[in-house]
């Protein structure tokens, strides 16, 4: 599948600070971005909730528990 776009050269320009900001060419930043729109859409409100808390504990990582063992981790995820 192809798609083109005509862009101004400064949607241009924003498009490509975006996708560098994420370590990515603008073609793979414009299809994550489409793939996430699109799982959005078809997750169920659960999984749509657990995916803004997961936003909001990396944007603040004092929400929620940090670990540096799996281990650990695992062994208190399932007590």
């Amino acid at each position: 599948m192809t798609y083109t776009l005509a862009l101004e050269p400064a949607d241009e320009a924003l498009l490509e600070r975006y996708a560098a900001r994420e370590n990515l060419s603008v073609p793979d930043f414009l299809l994550r971005a489409a793939m996430e729109k699109i799982n959005a859409e078809q997750s169920n409100q659960e999984t749509r909730e657990a995916l803004e808390e997961v936003r909001r504990m990396k944007a603040d990582p004092s929400l929620g528990k940090t670990y540096t063992d799996v281990d650990v981790m695992m062994r208190e995820l399932l007590a």
